[in-house]
């Protein structure tokens, strides 16, 4: 009888040298539901991980809702669950709560996500389930990209040759350009977004008045061109249609290059200004690189 106490007591003294946390080694199965898609059109579902907040206004693009499930082994569980959003994209990388959603019976949850105008970046998307009657706290996590256009001339890279930042420029073809540039024949206009995650981007090129014939053109990111040398203007306004929008997603050095010009006379000393054309209003979708909140 005095060996089974001592036995008892042993293995009582060895059961407290372990925290209830540490004795919860199961955890929960968090589910996202239906499992994270990347979508930008109006056409919403759940669980999205790329957004675009370029509007002010609600056209469902902005927001998505945060959908799943819990199960506590092979049961729906109960309780709550939060849900947390950290924009990593900022210096501060501020973890900000969502909500804390009680579970349905069947042990559902969700939340919407609406990072807002002028919030673009890459967000950590947490689900945390606390721990309790011998489960760990669980946290699911996922990642959703938010969008916003960028002015180009924000990045320009400033003092190319036969390049002029014109506030209201007057185009041969269309209307009036406002926060464009005049681009002289043999000659290249390039904005640096080196460290952006890009979605799409979108520009016009036009023939300046005061040139006398059409020139052409060519949009390249790196050594990949999104309009290929070179595309003439076939005497109209280009204005750049969604399929070649959508090409860039990813950053980096993006110029637009005007074909040299020679007319054949030996007599001119103008033949690049004979094709002057106007890069109209370029602006560029991305997350953010690295900024204050």
């Amino acid at each position: 009888m005095r060996k089974a106490l001592i036995a008892l007591a042993g293995a009582t003294v060895l059961l407290g040298l372990f925290s209830p946390a540490e004795a919860a080694t199961r955890t929960y199965s968090i589910v996202l539901n239906p499992a994270p898609a990347g979508k930008t059109d109006p056409a919403k579902s759940y669980n999205d991980t790329a957004l675009d907040v370029s509007e002010d206004t609600d056209d469902g693009r902005q927001k998505t809702r945060i959908k799943g499930y819990v199960k506590r082994g092979k049961v729906a569980s109960t309780g709550t669950v939060k849900i947390y959003a950290t924009n990593t994209s900022t210096n501060a990388k501020t973890r900000k709560l969502l909500g804390s959603v009680t579970l349905s019976k069947s042990g559902y949850f969700t939340r919407t996500f609406d990072p807002g105008h002028d919030n673009a970046g890459i967000y950590k998307i947490e689900i945390v389930k606390g721990g309790g009657s011998g489960y760990a706290t669980t946290t699911k996590t996922f990642h959703i990209r938010v969008f916003q256009f960028v002015e180009a001339m924000n990045e320009y890279v400033p003092g190319q040759p036969g390049v002029t930042y014109v506030q209201d420029a007057i185009p041969a073809y269309g209307t009036k350009y406002d926060q464009s540039y005049l681009v002289d024949g043999g000659s290249t206009v390039e904005f640096d977004f080196t460290g952006y995650t890009c979605l799409q981007f979108n520009f016009k090129m036009t023939r300046a008045s005061n040139a006398t014939t059409d020139g052409e053109f060519a949009v390249s990111l790196g050594s990949t061109f999104f309009v290929p040398q070179w595309q003439p203007l076939y005497g109209e306004q280009y204005t750049a249609p969604s399929s070649v929008q959508k090409l860039m997603t990813s950053g980096g050095k993006l110029r637009f290059a005007v074909k040299a010009h020679d007319d054949m006379d030996g007599q001119t000393v103008d033949d690049n200004q004979q094709v002057t054309m106007i890069l109209g209003r370029p602006m560029v979708s991305c997350t953010y690189p690295v900024i204050n909140p």
